[in-house]
């Protein structure tokens, strides 16, 4: 709906094949009403934005979907779970979202049927919100239109097939036809409707507040509507372009090379703000609020991140599309024993020899290994029935316990049963890389019966020698209790 990036399906296409497509990174400028700017994600792993009127949308490489911004009527916490999502659009209180078979999930404000009276099956393509209305682009290229027909949104819908793209608006539409001719309908005040361009050639459209702009194959741009800030007559000339995307009286340009054009309103510093890069994919406008991917380059070297991980000059251990390097120098939690390997790509830090106790039948020893970054330390075992996440946060560590009775008990009463050896001082390993040690958990047929069916984890912790505090916390290990 208002305004998002004008679904060009190829693109999403591309931005859906989760894994395919390069992880790219979100860009967020203007107006911070509602947190569209503060609260964006900051995650490496996006292919495609959206935007609605008071929230935004992004669409992450496995298919999963994030929201941010106003929570109004559940279009934030109404947000459907699960992977597979192909795209997403915002409306001014609801919103929708095609999956990868074709079917369509809305929800939010349904008081003129933009909820409710979306199609069923499979087979759609692309999806778009207006603001009191919704539409789909099905397999054969038929628009499928539903919710309030104010202004003509349903009733004036173009027929017949042959569509690619759908853009939308609070109360108008725009789309593109095989042929490359563009379609408008719905709201025609500020000549939205009647002034679209007329002719062939065009390969893609987006649909601002009040006014549009689309793209042409050879790379120029027209615009045309409501002319806030220069919206229209601002339209940068020349050719080169290869995307667009419009707001609320501004409008945004891709160039081949990356960067952004920005023209029209300046409300908040939406035109000012642009930043200047040269690495950019993909963009999204909203009310006073833009958006653009950007591949990730975290080193600087002028090589995206994932060209350097393909290529294997950069290490990607634990397979998050991130350089290693990147990771090592970001935190200094990141690698602890300074190998210059991330912590969390060695082997496990705990392990245990078994993982099942039959209560009632016999006594089980789990014996529990434990591998600290530093020999010499000090560790405590530590354990839980309550479960491992979401854990406890100790000194920018999480130690993977939930807190509970049994936690405060082997706090307080180390190398004491259950937990026997789980208080000492790590010694050198036999490989000399770190300290290792050992502890046992005992668990035997004296345990009450109304224990069984719980799991125990325990995990430990380390402390630095000359301070005190806390330098490490290992990962947990289970204790499954059956009969």
């Amino acid at each position: 709906m208002l305004p998002r990036a004008s679904l060009c399906l190829g693109l999403a296409l591309l931005g859906a094949l989760a894994g395919q497509a390069p992880a790219q990174q979100l860009q967020s400028w203007g107006s911070d009403l509602q947190q569209l700017v503060s609260s964006a994600p900051t995650s490496t792993d996006l292919t495609f934005v959206a935007v609605g009127e008071w929230q935004s949308f992004a669409l992450h490489t496995d298919g999963t979907l994030e929201a941010w911004g106003i929570d109004d009527f559940g279009v934030i916490a109404g947000l459907p779970m699960g992977q597979g999502f192909l795209d997403v659009d915002g409306g001014f209180r609801h919103a929708i979202a095609l999956r990868g078979d074709g079917s369509i999930v809305v929800w939010g404000d349904n008081s003129k049927g933009q909820v409710s009276g979306a199609p069923g099956g499979a087979g759609h393509l692309a999806v778009a919100a207006g603001a009191l209305s919704s539409a789909a682009l099905r397999a054969d290229g038929s628009i499928a239109v539903w919710g309030t027909d104010f202004s003509g949104e349903i009733s004036s819908a173009p027929t017949g097939a042959g569509f690619t793209q759908l853009s939308a608006s609070r109360s108008f539409y725009s789309a593109l036809h095989s042929n490359g001719t563009i379609h408008s309908w719905g709201s025609d005040t500020y000549g939205q409707v009647s002034s679209a361009p007329t002719g062939a050639g065009f390969i893609q459209v987006q649909r601002g507040f009040n006014h549009g702009v689309a793209l042409r194959a050879d790379g120029t741009l027209v615009s045309w509507g409501q002319d806030t800030g220069g919206a229209v007559t601002d339209t940068p000339t020349g050719s080169g372009f290869m995307q667009v995307a419009a707001g609320t009286g501004h409008s945004l340009a891709l160039r081949a090379n990356g960067s952004i054009a920005s023209w029209g309103s300046n409300t908040s510093g939406k035109v000012s703000s642009t930043p200047a890069s040269s690495d950019f994919v993909r963009i999204a406008a909203g009310l006073n609020t833009s958006f653009a991917l950007q591949i990730p380059d975290c080193n600087g070297n002028g090589i995206p991140d994932y060209q350097d991980i393909a290529s294997g000059s950069s290490g990607d251990c634990n397979a998050n599309l991130i350089p290693d390097s990147c990771e090592l120098t970001a935190s200094p939690f990141a690698d602890i024993d300074g190998d210059g390997v991330l912590d969390e790509c060695l082997p496990p830090a705990l392990t245990a020899d078994v993982y099942e106790s039959h209560v009632l039948v016999s006594q089980t020893l789990q014996t529990l290994t434990l591998r600290s970054p530093h020999a010499g330390e000090v560790y405590l075992v530590l354990g839980s029935s309550s479960g491992a996440s979401p854990g406890i946060a100790i000194g920018g560590l999480n130690l993977p316990l939930n807190p509970d009775a049994y936690t405060a008990h082997t706090l307080l009463h180390p190398n004491s049963f259950p937990t026997l050896g789980s208080f000492g001082v790590t010694v050198p390993s036999a490989t000399g890389s770190g300290g290792e040690a050992a502890t046992q958990f005992l668990v035997h047929h004296t345990f009450d019966p109304v224990l069984i069916g719980l799991t125990f984890h325990h995990a430990f912790i380390t402390f630095d020698a000359t301070t005190g505090f806390v330098n490490f916390a290992s990962n947990a290990v289970p204790m499954n209790l059956v009969p």
